[in-house]
């Protein structure tokens, strides 16, 4: 009997396909929904002037939003450094030609030492959503690196009915700190089950908010999590049978 997985964020055909060949039965409930904006001219004109050292992208998003402004037309010149807080974010931009810098973990505090850690760097721009964390820009501006913010994209929460959630679920998938949060009090309906997190900064918000067994990925990425969570699921199938 398959374990039924609920994801927070909508799961593509071979994440689904992969779930069910581990003996999961994987189903959506995605609790965010992005929107792209294209950043103003006297936005970019700052960004044209400053030159900054280095591009820095904490999302897929990001990479995303600021594809567009290269859509609008405008190329800014490109710096020393471009960082990516982790592999998935570095592919994205190597698709379009882009190599970054990766963190050994990523989050938002490794990537800012990694940032800290490069002499060439004085000045960076973060492609960044509306819900970014604060850390990293922290961090850069303690040790006087001067940090421009660029919102590229908007997370707002789906605010999917809670009535339709499914009564059989035996672990939740979370991808980022916005969809714990989004979800909010709706984990309350499930008892006893494990959660999962995509990294480090995801599972430290998941224990500030339930006291539910918090599992969190090795890397960031579905099959990661799934991995994890099978790895659970056996060492708990042996513990019951002693």
């Amino acid at each position: 009997m398959h374990m039924t997985v609920l994801s927070t964020r909508q799961a593509k055909d071979n994440e689904v396909q992969l779930a069910k060949k581990m003996g999961f039965r994987l189903i959506n409930y995605p609790v965010l929904r992005f929107s792209f904006r294209e950043p103003g001219k006297q936005e970019l004109d700052k960004l044209q002037e400053e030159a900054p050292d280095a591009w820095v992208f904490t999302s897929k998003n990001g990479v995303e939003g600021f594809m567009r402004i290269f859509e609008q037309g405008m190329i800014p010149l490109k710096p020393k450094k471009i960082f990516a807080v982790g592999n998935k974010t570095a592919s994205k931009l190597a698709e379009h030609g882009f190599t970054a810098g990766v963190a050994g973990t990523e989050n938002g505090t490794a990537l800012a030492n990694l940032i800290v850690d490069d002499p060439s760097v004085g000045s960076v721009v973060h492609f960044c959503g509306s819900r970014r964390r604060d850390e990293l820009s922290v961090i850069l501006t303690r040790q006087t690196i001067l940090v421009t913010e660029l919102v590229v994209y908007h997370a707002m929460e789906a605010h999917p009915p809670v009535e339709n959630l499914p009564s059989d679920v035996h672990a939740v998938l979370f991808y980022s700190p916005g969809s714990v949060n989004a979800f909010g009090s709706a984990l309350d309906r499930y008892h006893d089950i494990p959660v999962v997190a995509i990294g480090s900064t995801t599972g430290e918000v998941l224990r500030q908010n339930t006291d539910k067994e918090v599992i969190i990925a090795e890397e960031a990425s579905t099959e990661s999590m799934l991995k994890a969570l099978a790895q659970f699921a056996s060492k708990k199938k042996n513990a019951d049978k002693k």
